[in-house]
């Protein structure tokens, strides 16, 4: 498994902006990578995210990475974003839910 979390924080005139184009990404995800696990949070400050991934493989990340959706909403965040999204790789300890 490959697990990453990326964070970032828009500008405050494109939070709903943003908003959007992660319910369109988000729904590109679940329809071409049935596999993959992607959770995305909104911050109690409002324009802060945090997005968590879960791949089944490196194959899997990299079909994600290069997908045209992925691209689109790379396309979005680099107009709505105060600096680059950040992005950590991920080793899970232990999870009550490991199945």
């Amino acid at each position: 498994m490959v697990w990453k979390i990326a964070s970032y924080t828009v500008k405050d005139d494109k939070i709903d902006t943003v908003k959007d184009a992660i319910k369109i990404f988000v729904s590109a995800i679940a329809e071409n990578e049935p596999k993959t696990l992607y959770d995305t949070h909104q911050l109690a400050d409002q324009s802060s995210f945090l997005h968590y991934m879960k791949f089944v493989d490196e194959d899997s990340e990299k079909v994600h990475h290069d997908a045209a959706y992925t691209q689109k909403f790379v396309e979005v965040l680099s107009e709505c974003c105060e600096e680059e999204p950040t992005f950590n790789n991920l080793q899970l300890i232990h999870s009550a839910n490991n199945a």
